[in-house]
């Protein structure tokens, strides 16, 4: 019966499942909470793990012909269908400026590249620029402008007009200021092993880590990718615990 199950489990493990619980942390069991004392290493995910997970819209950039507002009425209106926290920063920043919502058909997404939909009778890819410019051409200019937007720790986001390169977005996310102390206090609970594993581009992933004094940093993952990365760090250290907010 139930006071058996009472009995055999330690009173420290209930009462501190029951306390998580207070502060929203939800434990399945007691076996979880006795292998965390055993974990060596934790991966992290970048964005709303580390960072605030609240990014905000901060560079646009276009091709001469295109005026910016055009650019990120397209953009908004394929992000609109995505659950990515920087379709959120796009969405925002639209209506701040007070813009029209265009509407998109045909949407489909790209698992951690982009996505693309027809808007205002063009088809508009957007994501990273990686993906696009598989897409299209794209010359030296930008991608030097792109690198200096990464070494900001900015992610950028790049769009494509029936194969047309027509501008990108430079997007920002703040640390999370206990990001820091939580990484040193785990060094002082003997986790010999931190990780980052991130979709976004390396000098974006670099200027992150570079500011939580984070070596060992993955990044460009597809979700398939990041768990391909949680098997090797499995193999490597047995005990692995990973911290995200389940996008991506």
């Amino acid at each position: 019966g139930p006071c058996a199950l009472v009995v055999f489990t330690p009173v420290a493990i209930v009462t501190a499942i029951g306390n998580a619980g207070r502060q929203g942390v939800f434990i399945k069991g007691g076996i979880h909470l006795e292998q965390i004392g055993h974990i060596e290493a934790i991966a992290f995910d970048k964005t709303g793990t580390l960072t605030k997970g609240q990014p905000a819209v901060t560079d646009i950039f276009t091709s001469q012909e295109i005026s910016e507002d055009y650019v990120l009425q397209l953009v908004a209106a394929v992000e609109k269908q995505s659950q990515h926290p920087l379709a959120k920063a796009i969405l925002q920043s639209l209506h701040e400026k007070s813009l029209t919502e265009l509407i998109p058909t045909d949407f489909q997404s790209v698992t951690g590249k982009g996505a693309y939909a027809t808007v205002d009778g063009q088809t508009i890819y957007v994501g990273s620029l990686k993906w696009i410019a598989t897409l299209t051409t794209v010359d030296e200019m930008l991608k030097e402008q792109v690198k200096k937007l990464q070494q900001q720790g900015k992610t950028v986001v790049a769009a494509v007009s029936n194969d047309q390169f027509i501008g990108m977005i430079g997007i920002a996310d703040q640390l999370r200021p206990e990001s820091k102390d939580v990484l040193n206090k785990l060094n002082g609970l003997k986790v010999k092993h931190k990780v980052m594993l991130t979709g976004d581009a390396e000098p974006t992933a670099q200027a992150i880590a570079t500011a939580l004094n984070m070596t060992d940093v993955r990044t460009s993952l597809l979700p398939t990718e990041k768990l391909m990365a949680i098997k090797d760090l499995r193999a490597q250290f047995g005990a692995l615990s990973m911290v995200s907010d389940g996008i991506n």
